[in-house]
């Protein structure tokens, strides 16, 4: 009889996989085997391997086959998955270990919990994902009858808000939604406990007509459809009528239900004719970026990972609720205080009081965090480190370069030696912080494109008088250098819609908030996203010396922002499609960043290049940068961790920096 493997290879592990490798252990049906392994598959990418191995008569496999693919529900971390015939086994039947399983429904539990004739109660036991156990508290106490009744409050007009209470009068601080059929309001009775969000969140019931609303790319819907249930930000589509013309924003957060309460609300509505409604969540959902190909979480919400790893500089290090500690040739990494991601997560014991680490780095500190921890995860497995530790703890580092653009940290270019040293290659520019500054330099540097700008643009020029950007924590990020650009492109009334612009008045400039400044530069990405083309204009970024208030040897260069924006302005001038311009300016900063690679390749030789930092999110920037790096360096994303959370705290490990007590 044929002996077969079934492969998945997976960025992160998988709790559920694990769980249904043991399941096959004790199935008496056939003997199974099954192992968790890490797995190399080139110089910098480890992934987590599960195999379930059987042996059995070819119909008999096809049987088996059929099955785990129903209940091996596709996962954001999954890199691959196979079916090869083997001949010798390498699993047993030792128990796999794994984290608590954060699952609410599964392939089993949704069909009679989604059912629109009779449906279950969202407290059905399943013998499979045991979801039951896992109800949030807001869904706590909800009938099939109950839950039918929220459907027709919504479909009167009314807002449904479930707290923990299951009474809409107040607001849990730990949990709550608010769903309605009309964009929802700011809420104002207790600000604190419903978040900010830079867009309006969407649940969607009927997955199959999302296309109609949304502009979707088939790895989207996977991620969507996913067993982790994450939210993307999407483009709404231009509505063909006027029954579908309320998404009138210029992106969404959208979602699937990832509770049993959701699930079967969204078949009610879609019973309904409704294909989505608005949605508020206390809590965010997991925030992903699409980089080189393939997820990574921007912050991520595991309760604890582990990594092989060589001795480091530090014993802990803590960074924002993340704890990393060094012990036994391994590295762990704990959620101190749940993200927010996961404030209903089993995975995380709340401590009865937190005190949350807002841990600033300066300089290029976070780089060389990103950049320690980006090389260390995907270096080796602990098979392989354990079996040459000596070795790898006297082996020379790294040759490598770290582009880290975030907008927490200073974004930057630093590199590391054979030698394990780090320098500052680049640094984002600082930029004036208000915006007559900003055209004060314009006309000293430029005054030829400048004085026609200001003739043609008379009134967005108002608009840039009346705004400052002093309340920005971090000046030089390529999040507010995109803010900063938009303000020349975006047009007039989607500037005054975003920033709190004053042109009536002599009245002190308007400081722009972190909202606004993420605002505008989501709404000028938005624009990127429009272009559907390949060629774009040429927009300037040359090299200059570094004019922030850090003079070191070590922070000698940046990028001559009066330039770029002059290079904008002249295309601006030009009459130019602002999409174009938009797309133009991604392209040509993906363009430079790789000349300033092979330029350093050719000096000291590059192994790897990390990517990291928050303001990845930016998929047209992280798409043209990746496809013209990834043909000649290897690409390193810290997929095991995130892109600006646990990394720095990992790689702050490493960190070469005395402790300051």
């Amino acid at each position: 009889m044929p002996k077969i493997r079934f492969n998945f290879f997976c960025h992160q592990p998988i709790a559920l996989y694990a769980k249904l490798c043991n399941q096959y252990i004790n199935d008496n049906r056939y003997f199974f085997t099954t192992i968790h392994q890490l797995h190399r598959e080139q110089q910098f990418d480890v992934l987590h391997q599960y195999c379930i191995e059987v042996e059995a008569e070819e119909n008999q496999l096809t049987v088996i086959a059929d099955e785990i693919a129903e209940r091996f529900l596709y996962s954001i971390w999954l890199e691959r998955a196979e079916v090869i015939r083997i001949t010798e086994r390498i699993g047993s039947q030792e128990q796999i270990l794994h984290s608590k399983l954060n699952q609410y429904f599964c392939h089993a539990c949704s069909k009679p919990i989604a059912d629109h004739t009779i449906p279950a109660d969202i407290s059905f036991a399943c013998q499979q994902c045991h979801g039951e156990n896992n109800l949030k508290p807001y869904e706590i106490g909800y009938s099939h009858h109950d839950i039918a009744q929220l459907t027709t409050k919504l479909i009167k007009g009314d807002t449904v808000e479930l707290t923990s209470d299951l009474k809409a009068s107040s607001i849990d601080q730990a949990n709550g939604i608010r769903l309605s059929l009309l964009p929802l309001a700011a809420q104002q009775l207790d600000k604190k406990a419903w978040r900010q969000q830079i867009c309006p969140q969407i649940l969607v019931t009927n997955p199959e007509r999302i296309s109609r609303y949304f502009h979707i790319a088939p790895h989207q819907v996977h991620a969507l459809s996913s067993l982790e249930k994450p939210s993307i930000t999407l483009l709404p589509n231009k509505q063909p009528s006027e029954s579908e013309s309320r998404l009138s924003e210029t992106h969404y957060q959208v979602c699937f239900a990832d509770s049993r309460l959701l699930l079967q609300l969204s078949t009610h509505l879609l019973q309904q004719g409704i294909d989505w409604l608005y949605i508020d969540k206390q809590q965010d959902d997991l925030a992903l970026s699409w980089v080189n190909l393939a997820w990574v979480a921007n912050k991520t919400n595991a309760a604890e990972v582990n990594i092989p790893a060589p001795m480091p500089r530090h014993d802990i290090q803590t960074y924002d609720q993340y704890e990393a500690t060094y012990l036994k040739e391994t590295i762990t990494c704990k959620s101190t205080l749940l993200p927010s991601g996961i404030t209903s997560s089993p995975h995380v014991k709340i401590p009865d009081t937190v005190t949350p680490i807002a841990k600033v780095f300066s300089g290029y500190e976070a780089a060389s965090c990103a950049l320690h921890a980006g090389i260390l995860a995907n270096s080796f497995s602990a098979s392989q480190y354990k079996a040459t530790r000596r070795h790898i703890n006297k082996q020379k580092a790294t040759s490598a370069a770290c582009i880290y653009l975030s907008n927490q940290h200073p974004s930057c270019v630093i590199t590391q030696d054979t030698s394990a040293k780090h320098d500052c290659f680049l640094m984002m520019p600082d930029i004036a912080k208000s915006g007559v500054s900003i055209l004060a330099e314009l006309d000293k540097n430029k005054h030829q494109i400048s004085d026609k700008f200001r003739q043609k643009y008379s009134q967005r020029c108002q608009i840039i008088k009346s705004v400052s950007f002093s309340s920005h924590n971090t000046s030089n990020s390529l999040e507010q250098f995109i803010a900063v650009v938009a303000l020349f492109v975006l047009s007039e009334a989607d500037i005054r819609a975003i920033t709190p612009c004053n042109l009536t008045t002599d009245a002190e400039t308007q400081p722009l908030t972190c909202k606004h400044i993420a605002q505008l530069a989501a709404k000028f990405h938005q624009l990127a996203q429009l272009y559907n083309g390949n060629n774009a204009p040429r927009i300037d970024f040359p090299l200059c010396a570094y004019n922030g208030a850090n003079t070191s040897e070590s922070q000698k260069r940046s990028i001559n922002w009066q330039q770029t924006l002059s290079s904008v302005m002249s295309f601006m001038l030009a009459d130019a499609n602002p999409a174009i311009v938009a797309f133009g300016f991604f392209d040509s900063l993906a363009d430079y960043l790789s000349n300033w690679m092979d330029h350093l390749d050719q000096e000291m030789g590059l192994d790897a290049v990390v990517l990291a930092g928050s303001d990845f999110r930016y998929s047209v920037l992280a798409d043209r940068l990746c496809l013209r790096l990834g043909k000649n360096y290897p690409i390193v994303v810290n997929r095991l961790l995130d892109l600006d959370g646990a990394n720095l705290a990992v790689g702050g490990l490493f960190l070469a920096k005395r402790r300051r007590y």
